[in-house]
């Protein structure tokens, strides 16, 4: 049930004006005056978040009409969520994945269900692989399995850890956004960059431990300092 109500909060959110300044840098007229050595041009920069809500996917989203599809497609691809998605669900017998942006629907996430004094759900009530019209089928993504939540848990690792290693280890400028930065791997990503001669831009609500490692530091709401660092984007409502 815990999951059921993040989920709901994570769609009802919307993008914030950070969440969308970052997205427009997959914008060619975004990166020709702001990242004018990017090369290759046609590829935008790697966006990792620690978030599972879904706000950075959906920012790109709000940009389809402003890039060709195969753009679109490219940007998608160069942003990672390193903690799953809150839309996203893995059976845990078949092991298929699939996104879900409608709400999923199972006897424990009817309104008015009741959680027995137990406490606990019986496994019948549960969201299944096949949905609530399950037929005793085995067959992939329609097996009858438990479904959780396409999010990592504390002790499982993170998503495309090679990548992001592959592409911190040669970046020029880091920017690390709205983060504490105490959890690794990703509270070791600016000495990483910092060690291989990068740059690293800090924006945050308050200072923290790792502003020492930073070139540079934004102290206030992201939201506000991100766009008045970076500039408006053309053609952007922010």
């Amino acid at each position: 049930m815990f999951y059921k109500d993040r989920i709901e909060q994570c769609r009802n959110a919307r993008p914030n004006t950070a969440h969308r300044r970052l997205a427009s840098l997959a914008l060619s007229s975004v990166q020709a005056r702001i990242l004018p050595s990017l090369e290759p041009r046609a590829t935008p920069p790697l966006l990792v978040t620690q978030n599972f809500d879904g706000l950075s996917v959906r920012a790109l989203s709000d940009l389809e009409s402003e890039l060709s599809p195969e753009q679109l497609s490219t940007a998608r691809s160069r942003l990672i969520e390193m903690h799953g998605s809150a839309f996203r669900t893995v059976c845990m017998q078949c092991k298929c994945t699939k996104m879900n942006q409608e709400p999923l629907s199972c006897p424990a996430f009817d309104d008015g269900y009741v959680v027995p004094e137990s406490g606990v759900i019986p496994v019948e009530d549960l969201p299944k692989c096949g949905g609530r019209e399950w037929a005793d089928s085995n067959r992939y993504g329609r097996c009858g399995g438990l479904l959780r939540p396409g999010v990592v848990w504390f002790g499982e690792a993170p998503e495309h850890q090679g990548e992001i290693a592959r592409v911190f280890n040669w970046a020029d400028v880091l920017l690390v956004v709205g983060t504490s930065a105490l959890v690794h791997p990703a509270a070791g990503y600016v000495k990483t960059v910092k060690n291989n001669g990068g740059k690293v831009a800090i924006f945050n609500i308050e200072a923290s431990s790792q502003d020492n490692d930073a070139n540079f530091v934004f102290l206030g709401p992201c939201e506000e300092t991100l766009p008045a660092v970076l500039g408006t984007a053309d053609g952007i409502i922010m």
